[in-house]
């Protein structure tokens, strides 16, 4: 199993899985990650970054857990589809006064 560290992302730190990695980097510029084959080596190299080399430390806190599948990943897109329901909602207004002004030209 490999162990992922994301040292420049949306979250730095230690993620135990590819997808979560991949998450913390995607779209994000200049990302930095790299893969290690042991936990251990990834919480060294993530500590070394950081300038936290002391042994007194917790690993264990810059270590991730895995998203639960009932994560709350729909919330970033809430903004988008209430712009989006604005912007057809203006256009539905200015569609129903421009047939209102030229049909009751015909009646």
């Amino acid at each position: 199993m490999a162990w992922y560290v994301v040292y420049r992302g949306k979250e730095p730190g230690v993620y135990a899985t590819w997808p979560i990695c991949h998450a913390q980097v995607s779209g994000f510029a200049n990302c930095c990650y790299k893969s290690f084959a042991t936990k251990e080596e990834a919480v060294a190299s993530y500590l070394e970054y950081r300038g936290c080399e002391d042994d007194a430390m917790d690993a264990k806190v810059f270590v991730k857990p895995p998203c639960s599948a009932s994560g709350n990943q729909s919330s970033p897109k809430i903004p988008w589809l209430l712009a989006i329901a604005l912007v057809q909602s203006f256009l539905l207004m200015v569609l129903v006064f421009f047939i209102a002004k030229h049909c009751c030209r015909c009646l």
